[in-house]
């Protein structure tokens, strides 16, 4: 649930904003000319988009809250899905901002999704990966995500014992182990936001270097 949660939120910010940019490129470029400041352009579009991202996460985690009876804190958990999709509309960004046309951000957009899926610890524990995919794990907002989920439902289930284990101090041991890749969920908001922060730089850089000026 928390995997399948954390890149549906993701998703939702990067399909929102993967044509943005793109899509009004000969626009962008005529404003720029004009007095059309970079940063302020780019904070319209996390502040349309984010509007969006919040009523798709809130009707989303009510859904599977409700359906997968889940037991964790919905207030810290919806924030977590928010800041994914927001990550998500900064990644979107990237894309749309680095491309040439819709179709070439629109294809690259499936790449992205699934590189979050395979390194976000869903498919494979992260302590299980190869060193160097491991490694790479830990600049993929989707581990972050889906690790903070966890522990706030773990927490609210201390006794659960994952499938396929004897015994564990909690249903979050399989996928992020106490003695190995184990963190907080504190540190999962600290790395969202940083990677939020790093992506969001990213935007206003490409922007910049391919500005008509």
């Amino acid at each position: 649930m928390s995997v399948s949660a954390t890149v549906a939120a993701l998703w939702f910010g990067c399909s929102n904003a993967v044509r943005e940019i793109v899509g009004e490129w000969a626009v962008y470029h005529r404003e720029r000319m004009v007095n059309l400041k970079i940063v302020p352009y780019v904070a319209s579009k996390f502040v349309l988009l984010g509007i969006l991202c919040l009523l798709q996460c809130a009707v989303l985690l009510g859904i599977v809250y409700r359906g997968c009876g889940l037991q964790g804190a919905w207030l810290p958990m919806y924030s977590i899905m928010v800041l994914m999709a927001l990550t998500g509309v900064a990644l979107g960004l990237i894309l749309s901002a680095a491309s040439r046309t819709q179709e070439v951000a629109i294809g690259l957009l499936p790449v992205v999704l699934l590189t979050m899926t395979v390194l976000g610890g869903g498919m494979q524990p992260v302590h299980e990966l190869e060193g160097s995919m491991q490694k790479a794990s830990y600049v993929i907002p989707s581990r972050w995500g889906f690790e903070g989920m966890l522990l706030l439902e773990a927490k609210h289930r201390p006794g659960a014992t994952p499938p396929g284990m004897h015994s564990a101090e909690d249903m979050a041991e399989l996928r992020f182990p106490v003695d190995k890749t184990r963190g907080s969920v504190p540190r999962a908001v600290c790395a969202l936001t940083a990677l939020f922060v790093i992506t969001t730089g990213m935007i206003v850089g490409i922007l910049r270097y391919r500005d008509v000026h």
